[in-house]
């Protein structure tokens, strides 16, 4: 085999569960914004605050975000069955998607909330705003901290993070909002810093949306160079063309591959496979990977999606 294909000689391991302490990552969010909830209801109409009521409406949209990735997160571990064969991995992404879709509604919701507040004349009680509002940050920002680290490699606890991230930056900004109209009695201040807040959150929201349509189309993942891929396939010896090459996700955390190999002199041996299949992992963090290998290249092959 050439130098390229020459690494890792470990073996293949397929399944790749998300951390434990992550579903008490989950519960502890879930309980401390759905307390957070209450508490800024209550405060809103004592308050008579809108910004506040918005935020405790955002916030509950989140919650129901957390809720369906942590149900995705368990069905994600379910056991493959005769009916679906690699089990509810999709699920994951299913929610991501959906949750990103929660945050489009929620920011389209806050923009127009905030518009309408620019031509009103409610007067706000500042106070108790700072207060709830600051304590919604803490909280916020530390369930947001329980589910950075999973976020980076998991696009369903990226999801979670951002909604718990934007939630504390909203929160923030209602905070900033009633310091102001306490010092101004400019009650205006607080629609246009929510605007721009949401206007900051409608982005992320179009990105993630966007990835996660993408990956319950099966697209190849945004981390994955499809051509790279390719061209290490066809660097292996023996080599001749690799066609059929089918990148997708299979969860927000594994990611599968298939792909017919033309190789004249026969068949890779088990090694060989071993190697490619680590290189795989390792390289592009491919984890499930299927190759067929072919001694000779029908022509109306290229033009099928299976090959015998």
């Amino acid at each position: 085999m050439s130098d390229s294909c020459q690494h890792h000689h470990a073996g293949h391991a397929h399944h790749h569960a998300p951390p434990s302490n992550t579903h008490g990552a989950f519960a502890i969010a879930v309980l401390l914004n759905g307390s957070l909830i209450a508490l800024e209801l209550v405060y809103a109409l004592i308050a008579h605050s809108n910004s506040l009521l918005a935020d405790a409406g955002h916030n509950f949209g989140d919650v129901l975000g957390l809720l369906f990735s942590w149900l995705a997160l368990y069905l994600s571990n379910k056991q493959s069955s005769d009916r679906y064969s690699y089990g509810y991995k999709k699920s994951t992404i299913l929610a991501s998607l959906l949750n990103a879709i929660l945050l489009l509604i929620a920011s389209t919701l806050i923009i127009s909330e905030s518009i309408e507040h620019l031509f009103s004349q409610t007067v706000v009680h500042p106070l108790p705003v700072i207060i709830v509002a600051s304590i919604a940050i803490l909280v916020n920002g530390g369930s947001a901290f329980l589910f950075f680290k999973s976020g980076k490699n998991d696009l369903n606890t990226k999801s979670a993070f951002l909604h718990l991230l934007f939630d504390a930056l909203t929160s923030f900004a209602v905070v900033l909002g009633a310091v102001l109209i306490y010092f101004t009695h400019l009650n205006w201040i607080d629609p246009v810093i929510g605007i721009v807040i949401t206007l900051l959150i409608l982005k992320s929201s179009l990105l993630l949306f966007k990835h996660t349509l993408d990956l319950s189309l099966d697209g190849v993942p945004k981390n994955i160079d499809y051509k790279e891929v390719e061209a290490y396939l066809s660097s292996c010896a023996g080599v001749v063309k690799v066609h059929d090459l089918h990148i997708w996700a299979m969860s927000t955390t594994e990611t599968a591959l298939t792909a017919h190999i033309l190789r004249p002199d026969g068949n890779f041996d088990i090694l060989s496979r071993r190697i490619i299949s680590e290189t795989l992992k390792k390289r592009f963090n491919i984890t499930h990977t299927t190759l067929q290998v072919e001694e000779h290249l029908n022509e109306e092959c290229l033009h099928e999606q299976d090959c015998t």
